[in-house]
This record gives C-alpha cells, sequence and structure tokens, in this order.
C-alpha cells in the first residue's frame, strides 16, 4: 500500500510539470515541485508509521512461524524507516520523468546500482536477507543523493534555467 499510495504523488507530478513548466516557466515549476516534495516527505512520514506501528505484528499476517516473524519484524521496520525518503524518491522520479530528464534519471539509476551491487559483494551483507534489506536501503539512499544533487544543483529547475530569451543578451 506503502508504494502506491508514494508512486501516486510521482504519478502526479509527471502530469503537473511540463503543464506548469509551459504555462508559468521554472520558477513556477520550481514552486509546484517544492509542493511535491512536502506532498512526498509527508506522505512518506505516514506510511513510515503506520508501518512501524505494525512491524512487530505484521509479519503475523503472512506466516505462523515465529522464526520468521522474529526475523521479519526488524525488516519491516528498517522499511518504515526509509519511508520518508522513499516518499522524495519517488516524487522526484515523477518531477524528473515530468521534465523529460530521462538521460540524467538512467544515468543515475545505473550509478546507484553499481553502488549497490558492490556492497552486495561485501560478505556480511550479502549472506543474509537482512543484509540484502541493507542494501536495498543504500540504493534508496544513493537515488536520493543523486536526485537532490540534481533538484537542488544544475538540473531542469536550476537559477540558471531561469533565465529567458531576454535575459540572455539575444
Amino acid at each position: 500500500f506503502a508504494l502506491f499510495a508514494l508512486d501516486s504523488i510521482a504519478v502526479a507530478a509527471q502530469g503537473l510539470m511540463p503543464t506548469v513548466l509551459a504555462d508559468g516557466g521554472p520558477g513556477a515549476a520550481r514552486i509546484v515541485a517544492n509542493r511535491l516534495l512536502v506532498w512526498g516527505l509527508g506522505g512518506g512520514v505516514l506510511s513510515g508509521s503506520l508501518l512501524a506501528l505494525g512491524s512487530g505484528s505484521i509479519p503475523a499476517i503472512f506466516t505462523d512461524a515465529v522464526a520468521v516473524q522474529t526475523s521479519a519484524a526488524p525488516l519491516i521496520f528498517l522499511i518504515a524507516l526509509l519511508q520518508p525518503l522513499a516518499g522524495l524518491v519517488f516524487t522526484w522520479d515523477g518531477i524528473f520523468q515530468g521534465l523529460t530528464d530521462y538521460a540524467y534519471l538512467a544515468v543515475a539509476m545505473a550509478i546507484s546500482a553499481g553502488f549497490t551491487i558492490a556492497a552486495l559483494q561485501v560478505d556480511a551483507l550479502h549472506d543474509s536477507l537482512q543484509g540484502v534489506w541493507i542494501c536495498f536501503s543504500l540504493f534508496l539512499v544513493f537515488r536520493g543523493i543523486g536526485l537532490a544533487w540534481r533538484f537542488w544543483g544544475p538540473g531542469p529547475l536550476s537559477k540558471n534555467e531561469d533565465r529567458g530569451p531576454e535575459s540572455s543578451g539575444a
């Protein structure tokens, strides 16, 4: 449920960003993007809180095996902690997809995956379910870093993009 709830904000961003950019320019698009990020973060906090509250009882829905329940509970709690970041990452995905920044998204995803695959080679991480989830967490962190850099740095909504032809001397 958390995935679909958070992804719905990304879908909204995909539709809103090109319209706002065309109608109001990069400044207006930045304002809408910031609002979408607030919603993404809020959705992540809400879904993370619900998962954290249920982390001890959710495994029992899927299995009667106490050993599995005991192993799964901390992983569900880890997933809960990641939800605010996931909300931002999913929203940034939608923002950049709406801005047709596909090349950057592809490169950033490949780099994040490369770092994650490298982390999976560490013996302590690839031999357990907990290690795999830690690596997935790293993947989300790497994606968040790359997308935040693009959003606040030299991306399609950077301050330098606010200049139209009238200010460039043309």
